[in-house]
């Protein structure tokens, strides 16, 4: 890689782990680079992540890029077979576009075999663990990655532990995760947690007041379906949850497969939740969940928050 090109790719990954406020700058930086080097490997498959995130966190709309991904992806191993970061895209568009989660898992294995210090394949791939009710094959990947990254700067942390303080009904401290979410990521992802958690801590109106800013912010950037859908599921309104849910579906969101995380546990007796996870793909029993503990590492350093596993 020219020297141009190879400073115009590191800048471009920096961007990524500066956060999700960081993708749009690094698609751009990417792209420059394939300007410098079209023939370069890594540069295409760095801008297949990089479209991934955008999606992942409502910069455009995934039916968007996850084409151009997929694209960006299969270039990357025309040019050479055993990238890793291509392998691991490929995984996340069959199992967040496509909802091929057999050709998805497929994908992480080659990723691993190629490269078993692949952070991010280890992180999605302990996803779609959960994603299919594989909870101790979830954490076991988890792990891993842990293992090879002990203080990640990641907004998800922040995500996760806020809505594992909600499941225990401590929703100060989940609000306090969120807010802390909120600072790195002021995006409709976020305000979706948020307010889900704000009602089901019976705040109804500033759950409400959270539905409008959604509202807002939708015209003059992305806003998911999902986001709107959590925050109904939280008002326990199944009817607008699942409006909002067949919009992600019919759009190929990511973001559908959330519904089998415990955001959407009141939903599960309604007879379209077992057949909505099959449309996308995803086993539709979906076992009952009770609380245990779990570790989340924030600033290098890790902290029990609970989670849920099946009884």
């Amino acid at each position: 890689m020219a020297p141009e090109a190879h400073e115009t790719y590191l800048k471009a990954y920096a961007s990524i782990y500066q956060g999700p406020l960081g993708i749009p700058r690094s698609l751009d930086l990417f792209r420059r680079t394939l300007e410098l080097d079209p023939e370069n490997d890594k540069a295409h498959a760095g801008l297949a992540e990089a479209l991934c995130f955008a999606g992942i966190f409502s910069w455009r709309p995934t039916e968007e890029t996850y084409p151009e991904a997929r694209k960006m992806a299969l270039r990357a191993l025309e040019l050479d077979a055993n990238n890793a970061s291509a392998h691991n895209v490929l995984a996340d568009v069959k199992k967040g576009y496509d909802w091929d989660l057999t050709g998805a898992e497929a994908e992480y294995r080659r990723a691993l075999e190629l490269n078993p210090s692949h952070v991010l394949t280890r992180l999605w791939f302990a996803e779609m663990w959960s994603l299919l009710g594989k909870f101790d094959d979830a954490i076991a990947e988890s792990r891993r990655a842990g293992a090879l990254d002990l203080a990640p700067q990641l907004v998800n942390a922040w995500w996760w532990q806020g809505l594992a303080h909600a499941g225990k009904q401590d929703f100060s401290k989940a609000l306090e995760c969120l807010r802390r979410a909120e600072a790195v990521n002021p995006g409709p992802m976020t305000l979706g947690y948020m307010g889900h958690v704000l009602a089901l801590a019976r705040q109804r109106a500033q759950a409400l007041e959270i539905l409008g800013r959604l509202r807002a912010m939708s015209a003059t950037r992305y806003v998911g379906p999902v986001d709107d859908a959590a925050v109904h599921a939280g008002l326990g309104d199944l009817e607008s949850g699942f409006t909002w849910l067949e919009t992600a579906f019919q759009r190929r969101n990511h973001g559908v497969h959330v519904l089998r995380t415990p955001l959407f546990d009141g939903f599960r007796r309604d007879s379209r939740y077992e057949n909505f996870l099959r449309r996308t793909g995803v086993p539709g029993h979906c076992p009952i969940l009770s609380k245990v503990n779990v570790e989340v590492c924030i600033d290098g350093t890790l902290v029990n928050a609970q989670k849920t596993e099946t009884e």
